[in-house]
């Protein structure tokens, strides 16, 4: 703005005028433009624009870079699906890679959210036009801030700019963090209830394992070589081993052997919720024999997700760790000293396991995240270089008192000490009366209004009611479901 061809060219110039502030400042103006500038500089608000612009750019040149060495890769790898390993190993290793990657997609998440936000305030800035129809309503406009309020009174083409950048953000950051993620493995393993001879290689019940064909393809001899002869098998204190089983996920364990006292019969091991075994041609576990002639006395497949229907049972997970015996948790589980249906764990011989996790990316994720990164960058650099769209809207606080100083509002002039809470009270008229400054102590509650005060606590407590309902929620699950009253 060129205060050279405005109406106070005359009578304000460096070597004339008054002593005032609106004096001083225009003297400076003049001054500040007769200094020669670039043509082909830009500064203000258009500079953060292009700004804005060039990080989105480069954050769409990445991701389409990413995009096209993921599919080269995943394809060369035989995978057809959009869904693919692009890293396979050890599952400490994969698991701080992916938390690496996920910090680097944050990063640039959020720089593309700071230049969407800076671009919908610029665009949501109310010009001088703006403002001057907003007082002629006896109404005003935010300046300075971005402001959803402001929306009413710019116009419709840079509303509509402003909502198809708010919306371009939504998917966006919805889907960037869900590119990459970790799957790791689950293994299934067997629990066997032994004596601590059968590690050294002590008889036990061959036919009854052979037969049992209701757990599955067993075979006890492979199990009592693989102990006397590798090292596979890890021999590890009750602790330990409740803390390495006791969880939906196991990665790096297998097998587990308990090493118990001699139980009288081996009936007491039969899982309450296997319905097999009673099923014809299903061996029991109390077919096992005379258990001082056997090293070996139970076996039972691992099982998470069933639901018996018979009471008093209730749900457990690990019912071979805490056993429910009269419907209830009466063995509490702990490792001192460690009873499973009555009969003292000794110690565990686990089989330590190689944990391999899987690094997998999705190439559909990347393609929307590019779709809507580059319907982003159009709209940016639309704003930042088209008149039509934004022209010379008023950013900042220091552009509004720019603007009000060359060219006062007849409606609004004289009255700057007038607090917003009589304007909103008492709308904008032809005549407000001047206010006489006094000082006193303001609170800072007293920044914002009791209308954003009232939504922001609002919100807040809605946050607070909804995480305290869910946990109410779980731990009504959790006592209905995983303990009982007897407990």
């Amino acid at each position: 703005m060129n205060l050279r061809n405005g109406s106070y060219q005359d009578e304000y110039v460096p070597e004339f005028g008054g002593k005032s502030p609106r004096d001083k400042f225009l003297r400076m103006r003049r001054k500040t433009d007769d200094k020669p500038a670039s043509r082909n500089a830009v500064t203000g608000w258009r500079f953060g624009a292009l700004f804005a612009a060039a990080v989105t750019l480069a954050v769409l040149i990445g991701n389409v870079t990413i995009a096209g060495v993921f599919t080269s890769r995943v394809r060369a790898q035989g995978y057809t699906s959009n869904v693919a390993p692009i890293s396979v190993g050890n599952c400490g290793y994969i698991k701080k890679l992916g938390i690496g990657i996920h910090l680097v997609i944050n990063i640039v998440s959020t720089l593309l959210l700071g230049a969407s936000n800076y671009c919908m305030q610029t665009i949501s800035a109310p010009s001088r036009d703006d403002v001057d129809r907003a007082h002629v309503k006896g109404s005003w406009v935010d300046i300075g801030i971005p402001s959803l309020r402001n929306l009413r009174f710019i116009r419709k083409r840079r509303a509509f700019v402003w909502f198809c950048l708010g919306v371009a953000s939504i998917p966006l950051h919805l889907v960037y963090n869900s590119i990459f993620f970790v799957s790791a493995n689950n293994n299934l393993y067997r629990i066997w209830y032994a004596d601590d001879s059968f590690a050294r290689g002590a008889p036990f019940n061959e036919t009854f394992f052979t037969q049992a064909i209701a757990l599955g393809n067993v075979n006890a001899d492979k199990l009592q070589d693989q102990l006397m002869h590798g090292d596979r098998y890890q021999n590890i204190t009750n602790d330990e081993c409740i803390n390495a089983y006791a969880k939906t996920l196991i990665e790096d364990r297998g097998n587990v052997i308990l090493v118990m006292d001699r139980p009288e019969n081996c009936s007491i091991f039969n899982d309450p919720f296997d319905q097999r075994l009673s099923e014809p041609g299903h061996s029991s576990l109390a077919d096992c024999g005379n258990t001082s002639a056997t090293s070996l006395y139970a076996v039972d497949n691992y099982n998470n997700n069933f639901s018996p229907e018979t009471d008093p049972y209730i749900t457990n997970w690990y019912y071979w760790i805490c056993s429910q015996d009269d419907g209830a948790w009466k063995d509490q589980l702990g490792a001192d000293p460690w009873k499973i249906h009555g009969i003292k764990v000794n110690y565990c011989l686990s089989e330590k396991l190689n944990s391999q996790c899987q690094l997998r990316v999705s190439l559909n994720l990347i393609y929307v995240v590019i779709t809507f990164n580059a319907v982003k960058l159009i709209i940016i650099i639309l704003i930042a270089t088209s008149h039509w769209i934004n022209d010379e809207p008023l950013v900042t606080v220091g552009d509004a008192a720019a603007s009000f100083i060359e060219s006062p509002d007849p409606r609004t002039k004289g009255v700057c000490l007038t607090s917003a809470g009589y304007i909103r009270n008492n709308k904008l008229s032809e005549e407000i009366s001047q206010t006489v400054y006094h000082p006193q102590r303001k609170r800072w509650f007293s920044a914002g209004s009791r209308f954003r005060w009232t939504i922001a606590s609002l919100l807040t407590l809605t946050a607070i009611g909804v995480i305290l309902g869910l946990l109410g929620y779980a731990l009504k699950m959790l006592g209905s479901r995983f303990f009982s009253q007897r407990f």
